[in-house]
């Protein structure tokens, strides 16, 4: 998006670059520091959803609150998750004990850790079935980049409910129980501090949402949008487009998470994709890798199963490449 924003004549000098990556991982464009000062600034999501406190570090321009964020609809769904308890702070107990034998190189993560592990068991022996039972953040806070390299650390390990924990470490949460069965809940909100937001990509559970709340208005009925008899279910039509259901579950839990399933689905996938006439495009989305499952890779080598090898450099007669797999994220 930056590249593209500098072909439209915006100088990179003003475009800000937030974001935190693993150690292992590097990107085609740097990470920008001084981004208060730059007026626009690209942030990825887990900064606005995994803490509130993190508004501090993007929505400063020159002393000031941004003048607007322009963010996606999943900014406005509120999410509630559960975590086992007794899952939970057994995988904590777990890698206290494993980082001991690291514990300079590992201070950080093994404090929040055992705060965490301390409270948790707290507010689970002293359940009050009349309170809300919230639990006390730890008075240390993981910077986004420790956040970033220990999700990494935990999933690479397959410990993918301790990688989750992490990533909404900094968010509301009670304990909820349940004779001798607890689990601890968490909600993603929008920051109060947030006042114009442009949300894209709005689908209907939105539509509904916004009918609730009377701060969220349709783009249409602006005079703008109104002085250019501006329709938005009139720019993308869909009555050329024929839709075929694979009989399979395709949600990361169901997929990505599950070898055995994946590789199924992959199966038929490549089947279909060798079925398809030559003179065709395909464009096929995955998974971003989070457990070592490289779903990319994986459809590639059943692609040559089935005779199509993308080392071959496969071209329709624009030239264009005839299969294209890209990872969520990239479909808008």
């Amino acid at each position: 998006m930056k590249r593209d924003m500098m072909a439209c004549g915006i100088p990179a000098s003003k475009i800000g670059l937030m974001y935190a990556a693993p150690k292992t991982v590097k990107y085609s464009e740097p990470n920008t520091t001084d981004n208060s000062t730059r007026q626009f600034l690209l942030i990825s999501h887990q900064r606005i959803r995994a803490n509130e406190k993190n508004i501090e570090q993007y929505n400063d321009f020159l002393g000031k609150p941004r003048n607007i964020l322009v963010y996606d609809e999943s900014l406005l769904v509120s999410d509630i998750e559960h975590f086992p308890v007794d899952a939970l702070t057994f995988s904590m107990g777990g890698w206290i004990n494993r980082f001991r034998l690291e514990i300079q190189e590992h201070a950080d993560i093994s404090t929040w850790l055992t705060a965490w592990n301390q409270t948790i068991n707290y507010v689970y022996d002293h359940f009050n079935s009349d309170d809300l039972n919230y639990l006390t953040q730890p008075t240390l806070q993981l910077s986004i980049e420790q956040q970033v390299e220990y999700q990494h650390l935990f999933r690479s390990e397959g410990d993918s409910l301790l990688a989750d924990f992490l990533a909404i470490g900094g968010l509301p949460m009670r304990l909820i129980r349940h004779n001798k069965t607890a689990a601890i809940t968490y909600r993603v909100v929008i920051p109060a501090e947030l006042e114009n937001i442009l949300v894209l990509d709005a689908s209907y559970p939105i539509r509904q949402l916004e009918k609730v709340d009377q701060a969220l208005r349709n783009a249409e009925d602006l005079p703008s949008c109104k002085a250019f008899s501006i329709r938005f279910n009139e720019i993308k039509r869909f009555d050329q487009v024929t839709l075929h259901r694979m009989a399979h579950h395709g949600g990361r839990s169901s997929v990505a998470t599950n070898k055995t399933r994946m590789k199924k689905i992959l199966q038929d996938t490549a089947k279909i994709i060798r079925d398809i006439p030559e003179d065709e495009g395909v464009l096929v989305f995955v998974y971003k890798d989070r457990t070592n499952r490289n779903s990319a890779k994986a459809l590639e080598i059943e692609l040559r199963k089935v005779g199509l090898d993308l080392e071959d450099d496969l071209r329709l007669t624009t030239g264009e490449k005839r299969i294209n797999i890209e990872t969520w994220g990239n479909e808008t």
